[in-house]
């Protein structure tokens, strides 16, 4: 399997991860929160259960992309890259929303999940466009499998 085709199936396989986890988490802790009056556990879990609904639909989207032929694998590398930093200045942005909601004390548990969210969606994002960086700077080119 080469780089492109390895990094499009991880960067699938990280993004199902993390929204497993997040929906595992989130939905149990919204019930509960709201269960047992939890502000917090309701706006965290609330946060936490739609993000993660949101990264596994983006995830299938991912999934269904990765089967189809890729005519021009340099093109595809650049592109992909390209929407990882994009995306990572997005989740940069989450958390500066973050930052900014939490000062409201009623939206302080929303902004606390947004936080988690953005953070770890950052942490994918750039790693994955960090390795597709170094394999486009490291091979004159880059096929698909």
């Amino acid at each position: 399997m080469d780089l492109l085709c390895e990094v499009r199936a991880e960067l699938t396989r990280s993004l199902v991860r993390w929204a497993g986890v997040s929906v595992v988490v989130g939905a149990p802790l919204w019930w509960l929160g709201r269960r047992n009056g939890s502000a917090t556990a309701v706006g965290v879990g609330r946060q936490t259960l739609a993000w993660g609904a949101v990264d596994l639909a983006i995830a299938a989207a991912g999934s269904v992309a990765n089967r189809r032929p890729v005519p021009d694998p340099p093109a595809a590398v650049r592109s992909l890259r390209r929407l990882l930093w994009v995306n990572a200045v997005l989740d940069i942005g989450y958390l500066l929303g973050a930052v900014l909601l939490s000062r409201r004390s009623r939206l302080a548990p929303d902004a606390a999940g947004i936080a988690v969210q953005g953070t770890a969606l950052l942490i994918i994002d750039t790693v994955h466009a960090r390795r597709l960086r170094m394999a486009s700077n490291a091979a004159p080119a880059v096929t698909a499998g």
